[in-house]
């Protein structure tokens, strides 16, 4: 059944026609058969209707192809009056075709994918699924057009948006394309979008928050219910911030009472620091003197740290002779985290030397992994002044668990830094975990590289770092790695690449970990056979190792 597109020709055919008529546009030659020519003139929009071929959205690609070439070398207007009359009329099946003959003209493409969206939304969103699912695609990108279908869609109607969605079958494998459905919906209905966010289980994603504020003014309580329901801790954290905004202008005593009464867990920590900031930060006193009424030494310890964490940027001395003399110990030691944390970012000298005052223990540890994380943020970070400090720590189990707690944050995010660290004279307390990460990002990147920056380090550190570049590199690029072990590595390199591939083909069957002995000389299968015994095998794969080296 044919659907009108009148909408769409009016707009386009109305300012075509009045351009063409003084434009002089020579006659285009659109060859969809090698048998078959269709004329297109712009003369007038009845003439551009009669001398158009019948659409089908069964065409093969090549012939589109050749269609769209001939399209593109017509005049833009031209192209748009031609389209948009064949819009007039063509079914929801053919607007596919259409969108995909109007190539590069982003424009065109999205006016086009606006009418199918409105007038056959449900079909539209299949057949672009479908399109995205396909390996040959008639189209170059369909999520662009999906992207649009969901933000106009969820404007019109969002309701109507998550019920088309409700076939979860449909997206099996590709449920990332539901991310832009949901902030769709929640720019329109924060509370059915965030809820959707928790049933389809979308993790490591944040959608639009804007309209959070506007519905915690309504009802707060409601917010923070569907909020502390959500399992995507990310959103979560950002949501709870949003609501936190609106509900400590209105009652924060409020807001805090129904996290310990409705909420519980991460959920509960995440509105309480949330609500607590945001107050202090608008009215320290009032939030003081509702922490130090509180006879509950728990919820006392969970409002603390976001209190002293802003109060310590107005006078972290006060901030910190409350936390001494108001709080249990772990919470204290936490709360002096906080306010290191606070002054560090303010002074990063004034951070160091407050926390070199302190005595050893657990308030140290916390304060000590506060200003490193802070340190770590610094654009002229100084790599030898830190690693400096760090090994002028005399605990030497504070300097291990300093380490360790900001090993990942420090190899994700300042990898240049890292290295530079571990390459230095102090490289030797850097935990393996951080220098695993480290590899792993740069194998990805170059292997060659990887290995050659391995090969350089010093001793202390060279023998892990080598071990994780040969592992992460063979998982990668098998065929390579073992090239490289039996072609370039040289003495202790050599040794430990035929460890590291052996122990990774341990577990990939007899026929590959035979294929890998064969190419070892005796000596290098008697140190590969040692190194998997020391690994303690199940007995399935020691049975492999026995076949393959022997009792």
């Amino acid at each position: 059944m044919k659907r009108s597109y009148a909408t769409l020709g009016s707009i386009a055919v109305g300012t075509a026609v009045g351009l063409l008529l003084g434009y002089g546009i020579k006659t285009a030659v659109w060859r969809g058969h090698e048998d078959e020519s269709t004329t297109i003139t712009a003369m007038s929009r009845s003439e551009a209707s009669r001398n158009s071929i019948v659409l089908s959205s069964q065409r093969r690609p090549s012939q589109m192809a050749q269609e769209r070439e001939a399209l593109e070398r017509a005049p833009q207007t031209q192209r748009w009056l031609w389209l948009a009359t064949q819009a007039e009329t063509a079914s929801a099946s053919d607007m596919l075709r259409l969108i995909g003959l109007a190539g590069n003209d982003y424009e065109l493409r999205k006016m086009l994918a606006s009418q199918w969206g409105k007038t056959a939304p449900d079909h539209m969103l299949r057949t672009l699924v479908s399109e995205i699912k396909s390996p040959n695609s008639n189209l170059d990108d369909p999520g662009e057009l999906l992207r649009l279908l969901f933000r106009e869609w969820g404007e019109r109607n969002a309701n109507e948006l998550a019920e088309a969605l409700s076939d979860k079958a449909m997206f099996v494998g590709y449920g990332g394309l539901l991310m832009d459905a949901v902030s769709s919906i929640c720019r329109e209905d924060p509370g059915l979008g965030l809820r959707m966010l928790t049933e389809w289980d979308i993790q490591n994603y944040t959608p639009s928050l804007t309209k959070v504020s506007e519905w915690a003014a309504t009802d707060p309580e409601a917010a923070g219910s569907v909020i502390g329901n959500m399992t995507n801790p990310y959103a979560r954290k950002s949501a709870f911030e949003e609501l936190a905004k609106t509900w400590v202008t209105t009652d924060p005593a409020a807001a805090l009472q129904f996290a310990q009464t409705n909420l519980v867990g991460a959920a509960q920590r995440e509105l309480s620091a949330a609500v607590m900031t945001r107050w202090a930060e608008t009215n320290l006193t009032e939030a003081l003197a509702f922490a130090s009424s509180q006879e509950d030494t728990a919820l006392l310890s969970a409002l603390s740290v976001p209190l002293v964490e802003a109060w310590a940027k107005e006078d972290p001395a006060k901030a910190l002779a409350w936390s001494e003399e108001t709080l249990p110990a772990p919470a204290r030691a936490r709360a002096i985290g906080a306010i290191i944390r606070a002054i560090a970012e303010d002074d990063l000298q004034n951070g160091i030397a407050a926390v070199d005052d302190m005595a050893p223990g657990g308030a140290k540890w916390q304060a000590s992994e506060a200003l490193l994380q802070t340190w770590l943020k610094q654009p002229d970070l100084d790599v030898s002044a830190l690693g400096e400090w760090l090994g002028d720590i005399d605990d030497t189990a504070t300097q291990s668990r300093i380490l360790q707690s900001v090993s990942w944050q420090w190899a994700r995010e300042h990898p240049e830094s890292a290295k530079a660290f571990i390459s230095s004279e102090r490289g030797h307390l850097a935990p393996s975990s951080m220098i695993r990460q480290l590899v792993q990002d740069d194998v990805r990147k170059d292997p060659h590289e990887a290995m050659d920056w391995a090969l350089r380090l010093p001793e202390s550190v060279a023998e892990t770092a080598q071990k994780a570049v040969i592992q992460h590199w063979h998982q990668l690029q098998p065929a390579a790695a073992q090239e490289w072990a039996l072609t370039e590595a040289r003495g202790d390199q050599r040794t430990r690449a035929i460890e590291g591939i052996s122990r990774e083909l341990a577990f990939a069957g007899e026929e590959r970990l035979r294929d890998w002995s064969d190419q070892l000389s005796a000596d290098e299968r008697r140190m590969a056979r040692e190194s998997l015994d020391a690994m303690r095998l199940a007995e399935k794969y020691a049975k492999v190792v026995n076949a393959v080296f022997g009792q």
